[in-house]
């Protein structure tokens, strides 16, 4: 479905992914695993070319996409939920979701049908619905980032190092939705440092070091030991469960 090959980026002349070859299946939730800087942002921003890639190819159900703008990317089922949610804080909930969708030149009556499928999947939201998003707690605003995704109907759903500065039981609540959203055959691409949070989420998982790919691996069945092992070996400390913090 979603297939990166060779693929370079960075900023400017400051090159950050090397040759990095990536693939979601359809239907597949993806881990992409690294320590802080490892280029996980950057692939995600080059995949919806917020930046562009300087060399290789990603393809989109077999066509070529890094060459399209961002617009036409999120038409074709693409959507990222940044690590900087990337709401728009001084307007409400609702406000937030309509304009997410925006490009897509929806009716009113469809946007208001499918805000209110996000607020039957995220109930703090529907009773918050006229807040403005800078009142939200930042569980509130991942949910409000994801629920913008979810409303342009993607097939794909990149969720960039979704678990930053949550707290235990949203990263629950999280995981959930990720299971849910797995079961619906939406395909899943989760960018995280997280391992003991993320891996029991993921089908397979990619590890990345310094832009390049060092690693692909079926997570399933590992246990709490393996974990520990694969942390030790790429992000180069352990990390308690989560329930224990961060």
């Amino acid at each position: 479905m979603l297939t990166l090959s060779n693929i370079s980026s960075g900023y400017g002349r400051i090159g950050i992914l090397r040759e990095v070859g990536l693939e979601v299946a359809r239907g597949q939730a993806v881990g992409l695993f690294g320590r802080n800087g490892a280029g996980k942002t950057t692939l995600s921003k080059t995949i919806v070319s917020t930046i562009r890639a300087s060399s290789g190819d990603i393809t989109w159900d077999g066509r070529r996409i890094n060459r399209l703008r961002t617009e036409q990317i999120v038409k074709l089922g693409i959507s990222l939920v940044p690590q900087s949610r990337g709401l728009f804080m001084g307007l409400s909930v609702d406000e937030n979701l309509a304009l997410s969708c925006i490009a897509f030149r929806l009716g009113r009556k469809e946007v208001a049908r499918r805000a209110g499928e996000i607020y039957e999947r995220f109930p703090s939201l529907a009773s918050r619905r006229d807040v403005a998003a800078a009142s939200l707690s930042g569980g509130e605003q991942q949910m409000l980032a994801i629920g913008k995704a979810l409303m342009r109907r993607p097939r794909l759903l990149i969720l960039d190092e979704p678990s930053t500065g949550l707290a235990p039981k949203v990263l629950e609540d999280i995981a959930g939705l990720v299971q849910d959203l797995r079961d619906s055959e939406l395909s899943i691409l989760l960018t995280e440092q997280n391992i003991h949070w993320a891996l029991s989420m993921v089908d397979s998982a990619y590890v990345i070091e310094q832009g390049r790919i060092v690693d692909h691996l079926a997570t399933p069945g590992r246990s709490a030991k393996q974990v520990d092992e694969l942390m030790a070996r790429y992000l180069g400390a352990t990390e308690a469960p989560v329930g224990a913090g961060r």
